[in-house]
């Protein structure tokens, strides 16, 4: 049996001479390094058991013992002096008189919850571990709770349920005067948190489980630059269960709790944030520990955190660059930024015809976009680096206009035609409505920013001239109606579908003359 050995009490040894020659009180002791059961005879010296309901002798525990049950003492005088190990599967119950002394290198296990009276003496100079609450009755004047030890080994995983200023001054276990135990914000005692960085924790609370949480998913290794937020995670399955992340500094062999604060968040839940990291941390390892209310716990895979060098981007382009309007099918101003510590980078949520790359420490956004809308893109540098730039490029729509001539297809020389636009697009609009033929164009109208009229934009002109070609038979004159320099309201260039039509010769008036057939001549 292994003996987690303490400070000696000189003052408990003798509180237990004084005891036995005062009261002459006869004891029942377990055997020395024997482990066995509380209700087997073959534990005690001289094989009687000692009744736990209500011990007629002060009990003496020199083995490990362990009881399925309840332990109540309630006669006068008899104690409770545990020198070994007492694992209770149940609650503890002190009556008035009823004193416990746990000695250096004893343990004292509860499984249940501890009741106190009035008059009840407790020296825990050895381990005191209560899984459930501590409840004590009575007057704050009347018993006692010492520890020789500073902070104490006694932890207590329930609620403290006792008279105000109890136990409380210097050298006691209810002491809080902010140089103990982290859980409990530096009080004497600590709570289930604090004895996950004692060794007997592993030695003999989580050896004895049966049955402990699982795991599902476990925390992974995390690479990030110098300032970046990162998270460690896991899954269960099982529950209830409470967390607890501890890191082990690089080089180090301790692992130790995580609590909240500027650093880290989330450290009794099931994710843990660690924010501004450095590399100051490069190396550290995380873990989490699952835990059953009963102290049965299941350790997580350990998380290494690897820190990069500083990373950084930043615009070097003109600030206008990285939120940017330009129209449909005309190049993006280019973008550009500077990173420092990055391998590469990846792009989100660029327009289609634009796009980004990197190269000795430049990013470059340029392209021509092929569509239309508002795209809010993304530059994130490669791992280790987390930091991202962020920009947006609205892209807005080309104007349409279609043209339709009336007469269609063909007119004569000289005559009228009616020339319509269908428009698309935000008006008001500006264009210039031309005729061309071959080389040749002519304006036939200038319209500046106006806004379509009901009916749309409508053009009476006079059909073009016929142009003799020498061509016989005669041949018409093609002619193209179209729009240029066609703008919307947001000056962008506009898309045209032009018309064209046939010019013929008009009908002569004057005399014909016919034309003799040569053929054949």
């Amino acid at each position: 049996m292994r003996r987690y050995i303490l400070y000696k009490s000189k003052a408990q040894i003798l509180a237990l001479a004084l005891a036995l020659v005062s009261f002459g009180v006869f004891s029942q002791t377990s055997k020395d390094n024997y482990t066995g059961l509380w209700n087997d005879s073959n534990s005690w010296v001289g094989g009687t058991i000692p009744n736990s309901a209500n011990p007629q002798n002060s009990v003496y525990i020199d083995g490990f013992i362990t009881l399925q049950g309840n332990l109540t003492f309630s006669k006068n005088n008899v104690n409770l002096y545990v020198r070994d190990t007492l694992i209770i599967n149940g609650d503890l119950t002190l009556g008035n008189n009823n004193d416990l002394s746990i000695f250096d290198g004893g343990v004292l296990i509860v499984t249940g919850s501890v009741f106190v009276a009035n008059q009840v003496n407790i020296a825990g100079n050895g381990y005191f571990i209560v899984y459930g609450d501590f409840n004590k009755t009575g007057s704050s004047n009347q018993g006692s709770f010492t520890s020789d030890d500073s902070p104490s080994n006694v932890f207590i995983g329930g609620t403290i349920d006792v008279p105000g200023g109890w136990a409380d001054d210097p050298g006691d276990v209810f002491n809080c005067s902010g140089t103990g135990y982290v859980g409990t914000e530096g009080c004497n005692w600590g709570n289930f948190d604090d004895i996950l960085e004692d060794p007997i924790y592993e030695d003999l609370i989580e050896g004895s489980c049966s049955t402990k949480p699982v795991i599902d998913t476990q925390p992974t290794d995390v690479t990030a630059s110098e300032g970046s937020i990162v998270t460690f995670s896991l899954t269960t399955s099982s529950t209830p269960v409470s967390y607890r992340w501890q890191i082990k500094e690089n080089g180090g062999t301790v692992w130790s709790n995580i609590y909240n604060d500027g650093t880290y968040s989330g450290a009794t839940t099931a994710s843990l944030t660690v924010n501004s990291i450095t590399t100051g941390m490069d190396g550290d390892h995380f873990r989490c520990i699952v835990k059953f209310d009963n102290g049965c716990s299941t350790k997580s895979d350990e998380a290494t955190l690897t820190v990069g060098v500083g990373c950084s981007i930043s615009l070097t382009s003109d600030a206008v660059t990285e939120n940017q309007t330009i129209c449909f099918n005309i190049a993006i101003q280019e973008i550009t930024y500077s990173t420092t510590g990055a391998t590469g980078a990846t792009f989100s949520g660029l327009p289609n015809g634009v796009s980004g790359s990197w190269s000795a420490d430049v990013v470059t956004l340029s392209g021509t976009p092929t569509e239309a809308g508002t795209f809010n893109y993304t530059v994130t540098l490669n791992s280790p680096c987390t930091p991202i730039a962020e920009g947006t490029i609205a892209i807005t729509p080309a104007p349409i206009a279609t043209v339709t001539i009336d007469p269609s297809g063909s007119a004569c020389a000289g005559g009228n035609l009616s020339i319509s636009l269908t428009l698309e697009g935000t008006g008001p609009y500006s264009f210039n409505l031309v005729s061309v033929q071959g080389g040749t164009e002519e304006v036939l109208q200038t319209v500046t920013s106006q806004v379509e009229p009901v009916g749309g934009f409508i053009f009476n002109v006079t059909c073009p001239e016929w142009i003799d070609n020498s061509v016989r038979p005669i041949e018409p004159t093609e002619y193209t109606f179209t729009l240029r320099n066609f703008v919307d309201s947001s000056g962008c260039a506009g898309v045209v579908t032009p018309a064209t039509v046939d010019v013929w010769k008009r009908p002569e008036t004057g005399p014909q003359y016919h034309i003799p057939n040569t053929y054949g001549e």
